[in-house]
């Protein structure tokens, strides 16, 4: 019978390693949009090999997708709320306060989707969003949006599931 081996590394570092990891795969993979769309996995396999195959490859300069750029300010809304709940002690009507929070970072990280892919669903939701009211967070049901945003951000939502359990996630500066 196999033993799983023990991690040596906690759940806040294998998290922030999830989160490092998936944008890297994400930068390859979208490579400044060169790649994201391109359907022929033989013209990307012949591309990565005339920059030295992926040993070779060097990723520094290239773009993370929109999808990165919404899975990180996802992320810093669920860090900033659950520093505000342990700050107040007591949130009211919490999730509500962790919808807007979300929604406040997704119209701000549309300013760095210059060189990006975001999908016109993503936009057209983006633009619904009102932070500064009680329900901004709430959108009309686009019922021809397609893509699939939400699974591109599954690892901040983890996050939010772990906040239980995990004491100190990121530093404060």
């Amino acid at each position: 019978m196999l033993r799983r081996k023990q991690s040596t590394f906690g759940e806040s570092e294998r998290y922030v390693a999830c989160m490092v990891l998936g944008g890297v795969g994400d930068c390859l993979g979208f490579r400044d949009g060169q790649w994201e769309f391109l359907k022929d996995g033989e013209v990307i396999h012949t591309q990565m090999a005339t920059l030295g195959g992926v040993a070779a490859l060097k990723v520094q300069g290239f773009k993370v997708s929109d999808d990165t750029v919404m899975n990180l300010a996802t992320a810093k809304a669920i860090v900033n709320y659950e520093k505000k709940k342990k700050r107040d002690r007591a949130v009211e009507d919490a999730k509500v306060d962790l919808y807007l929070k979300i929604a406040f970072e997704y119209i701000e990280c549309m300013q760095d989707m210059i060189g990006r892919a975001p999908g016109g669903t993503c936009i057209k939701g983006v633009n619904q969003l009102n932070p500064s009211i009680r329900t901004g967070y709430i959108i009309e049901f686009n019922e021809r949006g397609a893509g699939c945003g939400a699974a591109m951000r599954l690892v901040s939502f983890l996050l939010f599931l772990l906040f239980s359990r995990i004491l100190t996630l990121f530093s404060v500066n």
